[in-house]
């Protein structure tokens, strides 16, 4: 197994060192058949379409082809996004509310302003929760 630093790397380590017959190889050996780390580069994946699975060494990593569709935030909230309209749901029953600030847009002004509203909302939430605390002691 290779395993890279970040993503949970210890935790995995750990966890597969425990079985019976895994060993971890040096970074820049290919033949693994479990490769962990926190970014696809150096990662060949193969196309199921156009490879015979029996002609490759079967290999299990933690990323795939298009992964970034994913595990990149913007990308899963944008997926989820399109998955509740097509299917009547709210995305925020699934996930958290989350703010996508591109420096590029033409809207960023727009996306900072209604994320510093959201911010001065929370602090404001907070102190009076603290505030209403004190008083209780």
């Amino acid at each position: 197994m290779l395993i890279g630093k970040g993503n949970n790397s210890e935790l995995v380590r750990n966890i597969l060192l425990q079985r019976e017959k895994f060993g971890e190889a040096n970074q820049f050996f290919s033949e693994v058949n479990i490769q962990w780390q926190p970014w696809s580069r150096h990662i060949n994946n193969y196309n199921s379409r156009t490879t015979n699975i029996s002609q490759i060494n079967k290999k299990i990593c933690n990323h795939f082809e298009f992964h970034d569709e994913l595990t990149q935030k913007n990308n899963l909230v944008q997926n989820l996004k399109q998955y509740c309209l097509e299917n009547k749901k709210d995305v925020f029953q699934i996930t958290p509310l989350t703010f996508e600030i591109n420096i590029d847009s033409k809207y960023f002004q727009e996306e900072i302003n209604d994320f510093c509203q959201f911010l001065i909302k929370i602090y404001l939430q907070t102190i009076n929760i603290q505030q209403k605390h004190q008083y209780k002691l």
